[in-house]
């Protein structure tokens, strides 16, 4: 416990909910301290940002001696849940253990497995598939901790996020679209009746929730709104901005299972295809009756959504695509990737002419390059600044004799031309490696499906989305 009056909250993760969490608490008055792996762009006014680790928990100890809440709103690739989450929850319990800190945690209802709908807090988590026993055990290990009193824990389980960015079913993919009169594909059944939660509600949850001796000891269901099918969700969106109803599918079962041959976060989604194959709808009613909690009001919530995007933030690009475009785009947004492609004002089949057509640095562009690695194809995401040296390609691949492919190996495996070659949405499986050199710039530009399309990411975005390993392969 902190030697101080003032009560210090410290949060780990500064993604929607983390950001949530930071604003509300500063509102109130309290001491804050956010914790990220890197500086964040965007800091938040009246907090204190500390870029750390948990892998250095004498490092972290250092630079925050004390703590009194913990908020764990950490939100590693969904892919590598198996890798972080175990290590993240044992880093988090040390730290508590050491500050004598109240931890708070983010969930989701992925715990209870197939569980018949409606979900409460009292139902054993039997969840069969990997990330949703990932987050049974993550939670089981730290209520333990908690009942032998070495900690002081809550867990609040939020149903699909409703808010602003990629981390949404009904965010960057869905509102700018409704907004220009576009259709909207979606994941899964789209008239099933499913539970929905405002971020902010879930900052709220979590605060009250770790401030309160009531709420220790057990998880919570953040206050949500009645359910609602997917449809209905686009449908209520269009209503709020004004607009006309746009048409709502569902995204192809052939369309899915492309995407998931080469697109690791796809091929996990779809072990939670049950939760919109029948009504999965999430009882939250235990934490309004006792704390006095209720949601935001549907309208209200939705109203907040649309003006982040018609107030000119986040719209992207709605315009008609072209084909192999909309592949790439499609399997952007089933990875939960950020930002939509853009067109160049021409075709551009080398880095130095797409860096000339952004105005960067050709090091900047990450190209696609296609390689045979004993006659298989493998996909190598290098710097336009350098040249690639097969030699390191092969030491990354264990030894394989490293061929270059020609434009019709490229076509076959990628589904796309020289020049186009995007880092999903790709026709074949195939190993990735990403140049550890894209890593030194705040963005880099890959190829968007097109030669005259290209997309804004970042490393750690190409290393997440496509799965691939880091790896020096310049010359």
């Amino acid at each position: 416990m902190s030697a101080t009056s003032e009560p210090e909250h410290v949060i780990i993760g500064f993604g929607n909910v983390g950001r949530h969490v930071a604003r509300q608490l500063i509102d109130d008055g309290r001491a804050v301290t956010i914790v990220t792996r890197s500086a964040p762009r965007n800091p938040e006014q009246g907090a204190r940002h500390v870029v750390g680790s948990l892998a250095d928990l004498r490092g972290l100890w250092r630079s925050i001696p004390s703590a009194d809440v913990i908020y764990n709103c950490a939100n590693p690739p969904y892919q590598h849940w198996w890798r972080h989450w175990p290590f993240i929850t044992q880093a988090v319990n040390a730290f508590a253990q050491s500050t004598g800190a109240v931890i708070a945690t983010v969930s989701n209802l992925y715990g209870y497995g197939r569980a018949r709908s409606p979900l409460r807090e009292d139902l054993a988590l039997r969840a069969t598939f990997r990330n949703g026993r990932i987050r049974a055990d993550a939670w089981t290990e730290t209520l333990q901790l908690h009942r032998k009193g070495l900690i002081r824990a809550v867990e609040v389980r939020a149903a699909d996020f409703v808010c602003p960015g990629p981390q949404s079913r009904v965010g960057d993919r869905v509102v700018p679209r409704v907004l220009s009169g576009k259709a909207v594909q979606l994941l899964g059944n789209v008239t099933t009746e499913h539970s929905w939660t405002f971020t902010a509600d879930v900052a709220r949850a979590l605060i009250t929730a770790a401030n309160d001796p009531r709420g220790l000891g057990r998880a919570w269901h953040v206050p949500s709104n009645p359910a609602r099918t997917q449809t209905q969700v686009v449908n209520d969106i269009a209503d709020v901005a004004g607009v006309k109803h746009v048409k709502v599918s569902s995204l192809s079962a052939s369309t899915v299972g492309l995407v998931s041959l080469v697109n690791p976060v796809v091929r996990e989604l779809r072990e939670t295809d049950y939760q919109f194959a029948r009504p999965f709808i999430m009882d939250s009613s235990a934490f309004t009756s006792t704390f006095g909690l209720e949601p935001t009001p549907w309208r209200t919530g939705l109203a907040d959504l649309v003006a982040h995007y018609d107030n000119g933030k986040d719209m992207g690009d709605v315009t008609d695509y072209p084909e192999s475009v909309e592949r790439f785009r499609a399997a952007l947004h089933a990875c939960g990737a950020l930002g939509e492609p853009i067109k160049l004002d021409e075709n551009a089949h080398t880095a130095t002419a797409a860096a000339e057509g952004l105005g960067i640095s050709p090091a900047q562009i990450a190209n696609s390059l296609v390689f045979l690695a004993d006659g298989a194809p493998v996909l190598v995401m290098s710097s336009g600044g350098h040249r690639v040296d097969p030699d390191k390609i092969s030491r990354a691949l264990g030894g394989a004799v490293i061929t270059k492919a020609n434009a019709d190996d490229v076509r076959s495996a990628t589904g796309y031309v020289i020049g186009g070659v995007s880092p999903v949405g790709l026709a074949t499986t195939m190993p990735t490696l990403v140049d550890t050199k894209l890593a030194e710039f705040d963005e880099v530009w890959s190829a968007g499906g097109h030669p005259a399309w290209v997309y804004r990411t970042t490393f750690d975005e190409l290393v997440r989305m496509t799965g691939g390993t880091p790896a020096s392969v310049g010359e």
